[in-house]
C-alpha cells in the first residue's frame, strides 16, 4: 500500500514532464497545420535540448503565409468596338467637322 501512495504522485510527474517535453508536437497538431511533420520529428530527436526545444515550439506557433494571387484585371479589348472603330483608337477620316466620306 505504500508504494502505492509513492506511485501516484511520480506517474503524475513524469505525465506532467511529458506534457511539457511534447508540448510543441501537441501545438503543432491542435492548430491543425498542414505539415506537421517536421515540428513532431524536431520534437521528438532534438526536444531534450533546450535550443531543439525551443526550435520546435517556435514552428509550431509559426503561421505560415499564406500565398497572395494577383488581383485579376479586366481583358483590355483588342477588336472593333460597337461602332466599328478599333478600340483605343480613332477612325481615320472622321473628325471634328468631317464627314465619313472624307474631304
Amino acid at each position: 500500500m505504500r508504494a502505492l501512495l509513492w506511485f501516484v504522485p511520480i506517474a503524475l510527474l513524469v505525465l506532467l514532464g511529458l506534457t511539457v517535453y511534447f508540448a510543441p508536437t501537441i501545438v503543432v497538431l491542435t492548430r491543425r497545420r498542414p505539415n506537421p511533420m517536421p515540428v513532431v520529428v524536431v520534437n521528438a530527436f532534438l526536444g531534450w535540448t533546450l535550443l531543439g526545444w525551443v526550435g520546435a515550439l517556435a514552428m509550431a506557433f509559426h503561421t505560415p503565409a499564406v500565398p497572395t494571387s494577383p488581383t485579376p484585371t479586366a481583358p483590355t479589348p483588342t477588336g472593333p468596338g460597337p461602332t466599328g472603330v478599333p478600340a483605343g483608337g480613332s477612325a481615320r477620316g472622321i473628325g471634328p467637322g468631317l464627314s465619313p466620306g472624307g474631304s
